[in-house]
């Protein structure tokens, strides 16, 4: 899975539906993990927007949105030895 900060709210209308599910962050474990990426980042990098993002977290974590495949979606992997084979992703 992957997060998004979807501030404009038009996410879903920028992925391959067919593809991918979009889902509001709304799992405390998944917010709580996402929000620690975010302090591990601002401590590291002294990054201005994870301090504005932390800074008002209870509004700002619901713009989150959770992105991950649908079903099973053929995804290609490739590696040094050989080129790209499709591997099924099952969610």
């Amino acid at each position: 899975a992957a997060y998004i900060l979807d501030r404009k709210g038009n996410f879903d209308t920028l992925i391959n539906p067919e593809m991918i599910e979009v889902v509001d962050l709304e799992d405390e474990e998944d917010l709580a993990a996402v929000k620690e990426l975010i302090e591990q980042h601002r401590q590291y990098t002294d990054s201005e927007r994870a301090e504005e993002v932390l800074s008002d977290w209870e509004a700002t974590s619901k713009l989150f949105r959770k992105v991950q495949p649908k079903g099973n979606v053929a995804v290609p992997i490739e590696t040094k030895e050989e080129p790209a084979k499709k591997a099924v992703v099952k969610s």
